[in-house]
């Protein structure tokens, strides 16, 4: 269980393809990446102690940390969840979205989010206002019963509240330390982004 506060950026150093998927290598995280604010860089202090066998969310999908090395750690993504997200468009040195699972007694900043992609949806508009963004995405029919005004939802998972909806699209304000700290303010028209529904919605519109 993770809540969709991102605690470092990784990059990808490497992917390995196997037979029932990919193995991926993460620089854990002393990458940078670049501020849109500046031209200057943004360090992102590294998540410590990561350990074997302990999960880990990437895009906000959940994944076993399988092999940890001094500055790296490697993750197995099965073919499934590649047909299923949008891990799948990754290459040498894409950023990533990190968090560790959430532990009894965390504060909860976001939403209770699983790491369990719902499906992914296309970003069909992006307008910068000062230093925030709004975003707007176009997740599948079936997934929009479960969104409401101000409720919740996982972006390649981030906690973001749902601003407006105008028909089958989604409005999601992005607020400047969002910007700085993830890797949404690298999004643009035609991408995909994972989604995550809210759990409580999954129970209370149960088909």
């Amino acid at each position: 269980m993770f809540t969709g506060i991102v605690q470092s950026v990784g990059k990808v150093s490497s992917l390995q393809t196997t037979k029932g998927g990919n193995i991926i290598k993460i620089q854990n995280p002393k990458s940078q990446i670049p501020n849109p604010d500046t031209s200057e860089p943004e360090a992102h202090q590294p998540l410590a102690d990561i350990l074997l066998g302990e999960s880990i969310a990437v895009q906000g999908v959940c994944l076993t940390v399988c092999k940890t090395l001094k500055d790296e750690l490697e993750v197995y993504v099965s073919s499934r969840t590649l047909s299923t997200t949008n891990l799948s468009r990754l290459t040498s040195g894409s950023n990533v979205n990190l968090e560790r699972a959430l532990r009894i007694g965390d504060r909860i900043g976001g939403h209770l989010v699983q790491g369990h992609i719902d499906g992914v949806a296309k970003v069909v508009g992006r307008k910068m206002l000062n230093e925030t963004a709004t975003l707007s995405i176009t997740p599948t029919i079936e997934l929009m019963k479960y969104f409401i005004l101000n409720g919740s939802v996982a972006i390649d998972g981030v906690s973001l509240t749902i601003s407006a909806i105008k028909g089958n699209k989604l409005e999601i304000t992005l607020i400047p330390y969002t910007l700085k700290h993830t890797t949404l303010y690298k999004l643009k028209i035609g991408d995909l982004v994972n989604i995550e529904v809210d759990i409580l919605a999954k129970y209370l519109v149960r088909p």
